[in-house]
């Protein structure tokens, strides 16, 4: 009965070839989606579930007035253990980049600028689990001025030779012996290591002059967010009991003099990848749990609508089996064994299209790689669990798809069936269909109108105007990448230099203009402790702050309102001059720019006027809101030089750069990007969710339009004797056409009318998230619903063209 029934299924797949091939590419299509996001979604709920300890493992999570961050003081992880009997041990981690060589006699061979560097505690090795492959395992950060590679650091520096007990050179003179080698941490880890050194010599690499003031600063600092602090807690301890006693233990240790409504709390390991988008100065990029589920929703909706596919065109072409359902009734076929055979015939095509879908996520998984940033592999369809996951995705879909058509055209009555009277089970039939049409309808315009909406948001971070000239900048770190730059590493020496550097720039034609300063418009501001004129010293303002030379306003073409640009000509500019922008004078309550002129600032213990007002820029990202900020010439602070270039011949003038810069800074490799570059980057995983979305809402469209396809096909054959009666009658072709497809056209506006609320909501939802946002208008869900209508119009006007001009000749000559 098996093999006949097997028989059956491939006589009416292959007899039926356009339902078929519509069924069997609608299945792929939502089996591929499926699987590609499970794995997706599998492989961000794994994230840093490696570590041993994870469960008990935490972040220390850094409030302060309005910002969450996950750098904290330093001083915080050095007294949690004296302070919580619930915690085993913590420790402090920092990171930058280093401009390293392998030591030979007194110099290096070929500089590289590494990236991923890092200092930590010895008790991070406690914490975290890492797997040593070589060299010391047990105490590796206990000796000074020793270094932990990962394996493909030490493979870039030494080959094949042994790294361990060799050196090497940091920042041109600083040397560090390898002791061990480590395998980097997974990619599903929320950050991931070059090197790894020991906590205290991070103070060496600094300039002479600066490095025992930052050592000592630091360790009495409790305002400044600068590690990261991980923390273990002992066995089957509550981490809410930490929590709640935070506040005792900062009024403990925090002196008074460094209170500013601080706050800390613990946040879980598990919790930092997907639950760490609202606190800023993560080690690496995080996702979003909301993404997460929306991928999961996205998913299930694509496969839900090619299941509606098969129900519909299942239920579709009932009427051309009632005959052989009814024969077999007669036959003494019971109702179980038709719905067996017809539910086994269900599962045969889930079959087909799930082997199809499988072959195609497999092939699609290098773009999906490009756009999720991920280093998926195969090995990762593979896996046991997915492999368990996919087995009952193809059951449950097999019956979901198959069980509705199957008791549907198995409870038809024989005699009925076989006399044609089979009116009453049809119109349930075509009932269910058209609110299973409206369902796809609706989330295909949802995903339309999210694409849409998206790319919108896209369009006016791209394009709305940020105050200051981002095009032809090119930015060159002064030092290696690190936070304590900003207590100050430029020298007298260096700055000398620097000014030398830049007036042999100005000779070449092809450099406009360069500047110096602590940070770039567009990619952040330090924020600092400002008491602004006309409050008291315990009323001070965390304010953002960057300190720039005298021609950066300039250099990025900001727009003074009132007042003067800093001048080098009156002399005390770099001592006790400000500029400040126009939320500032709003934030600190000094009514007008006219106003502000010559009132009196102190940027922590810099005291001076304020010479000018420039107009409000976004000197961070568009996510966030217009702040106040504070310009002030402070020479010590600068760590990057801009670059403004022409546009034409950048080869040339990137090369000219790279052979002076050699040339004046030897020991520091040569770094640049351009500014522009770095600001889109900021909104990549905006950018990477709109690609997702367009292409999920094409995948919907397309299966639903393969649906709406095979239905007017269905309905055209069914209404053949119809459509040759009316035209013997005089009907004319747009009259068929009108016959035809103005039920697609009143499902299509029923399911428009659903979908706006829904998409409405769940847009105005996402678009929460930003400050600046686009506004969701009526032209936004018409043009989802023109594209839908337009796309579904195309889809069945083939057929209606066909049924419409068919010779009615032929279809009544056996009346």
């Amino acid at each position: 009965m098996l093999l006949n029934y097997l028989k059956v299924a491939w006589r009416n797949l292959t007899r039926y070839k356009v339902f078929s091939f519509i069924n069997i590419t609608g299945l792929t299509a939502g089996i591929a989606i499926c699987l590609i996001l499970f794995v997706h979604v599998k492989d961000e709920l794994s994230f840093d579930q490696f570590h041993d300890k994870a469960d008990r493992i935490y972040r220390l999570q850094y409030n302060i007035l309005d910002f969450n961050i996950a750098r904290t003081p330093p001083p915080i992880a050095q007294r949690m253990t004296d302070y919580f009997p619930e915690v085993e041990v913590a420790a402090r981690l920092f990171g930058r980049s280093v401009s390293v060589g392998v030591a030979e006699g007194n110099n290096s061979r070929q500089i590289y600028e590494e990236e991923r560097v890092f200092f930590a505690d010895s008790t991070l090795l406690d914490i975290l689990s890492f797997d040593i492959v070589q060299g010391n395992v047990k105490n590796p950060l206990d000796e000074p001025f020793s270094v932990i590679l990962n394996e493909q650091i030490a493979q870039k520096y030494f080959g094949n030779e042994n790294p361990i007990g060799q050196t090497l050179r940091l920042e041109g003179e600083y040397n560090f012996k390898v002791v061990a080698v480590a395998r980097d941490f997974p990619t599903n880890s929320h950050w991931h290591f070059n090197m790894i050194m020991p906590y205290q010599n991070m103070f060496d690499l600094e300039a002479s002059t600066n490095g025992g003031n930052l050592r000592s600063n630091l360790d009495n600092n409790w305002l400044v967010s600068h590690s990261y602090t991980y923390v273990l807690l002992h066995p089957n301890q509550n981490p809410a009991h930490v929590n709640e006693r935070f506040p005792d233990f900062l009024a403990a240790n925090m002196p008074e003099n460094m209170e500013r409504g601080q706050a800390f709390v613990l946040q879980p390991l598990l919790d930092i990848r997907l639950r760490g988008s609202e606190i800023g100065a993560g080690i690496e990029a995080v996702g979003d749990i909301t993404q997460v589920y929306l991928f999961i929703g996205i998913g299930l909706m694509t496969l839900l609508i090619a299941c509606i596919n098969f129900i519909n065109l299942s239920t579709a072409r009932a009427l051309q089996r009632i005959k052989e359902v009814g024969m077999r009734k007669v036959m003494g076929a019971w109702r179980g064994q038709l719905v067996a055979q017809l539910l086994g015939e269900s599962l045969f095509v889930c079959l087909i299209g799930f082997v199809f879908g499988f072959t195609a996520a497999i092939y699609l998984l290098p773009e999906v790689n490009v756009l999720t940033g991920k280093t998926l592999t195969v090995q990762d369809f593979l896996d046991p669990i997915t492999m368990v996951a996919f087995l009952g995705l193809f059951i449950i879909t097999g019956i979901l798809a198959g069980v509705y058509p199957a008791f549907y055209i198995a409870k038809f009555k024989p005699v009925a069936v076989l006399k044609g009277r089979v009116a009453d089970g049809q119109s349930s039939g075509f009932s269910l269909r058209k609110v299973l049409v409206v369902f796809q309808f609706t989330i295909a315009i949802i995903l339309i109108t999210g694409t849409v909406v998206i790319q919108d948001q896209l369009n006016m971070f791209r394009n709305r105007p940020l105050g200051f000239q981002k095009e032809s900048i090119i930015t060159i770190p002064l030092f290696s990448s690190n936070f304590n730059n900003a207590f100050g590493g430029m020298t007298e020496e260096l700055r000398n230099q620097l000014n030398t550097f830049e007036d042999q720039l100005e000779d070449n034609p092809r450099i406009v203009s360069s500047t110096l300063s602590s940070n770039v418009p567009g990619l952040g501001a330090v924020r600092r402790n400002v008491l602004p004129d006309g409050r008291t010293a315990d009323e001070s303002v965390i304010t953002p702050s960057v300190s720039v030379d005298y021609d950066f306003v300039e250099s990025f073409g900001l727009e003074l309102v009132l007042g003067r640009d800093f001048s080098r000509s009156y002399g005390t500019d770099h001592t006790n001059a400000f500029i400040v922008n126009e939320q500032a004078i709003e934030k600190y309550e000094w009514g007008s720019a006219e106003a502000a002129l010559g009132k009196t600032l102190n940027l922590e213990g810099k005291s001076g006027q304020v010479v000018g007002v420039v107009k409000d820029f976004h000197f961070e990202s568009l996510r966030g809101v217009l702040d106040a900020l504070v310009l002030d010439v402070n020479p010590g602070l600068f760590t990057t030089l801009s670059v403004k270039v022409e546009a034409t011949d950048l080869p040339q003038t990137i090369s000219f750069l790279e052979e002076k810069w050699n040339e004046f800074f030897p020991q520091k490799a040569f770094d640049y990007e351009f500014l522009d570059e770095q600001i889109a980057e900021i909104y990549s995983n905006e950018e990477n969710l709109a690609n997702i979305i367009t292409y999920f809402a094409f995948l919907a469209i397309l299966i639903s339009c393969l649906g709406s396809y095979g239905l007017i096909m269905f309905l055209a054959q069914q209404k053949m004797k119809e459509i040759g009666i009316r035209k013997v009658l005089g009907a004319s072709v747009p009259n068929i056409i009108s016959l035809l497809a103005k039920g697609f056209a009143v499902l299509l506006g029923v399911a428009f009318v659903i979908s706006v609320p829904l998409a409405y909501w769940l847009l105005d939802l996402w678009l929460s998230d930003f400050v600046f946002r686009v506004s969701l208008g009526v032209d936004m869900f018409l043009i989802a619903g023109l594209i839908t209508f337009g796309i579904v119009a195309i889809t069945i006007s083939y057929q209606s063209l066909k049924a419409a001009f068919v010779n009615p000749a032929n279809i009544l000559r056996s009346e």
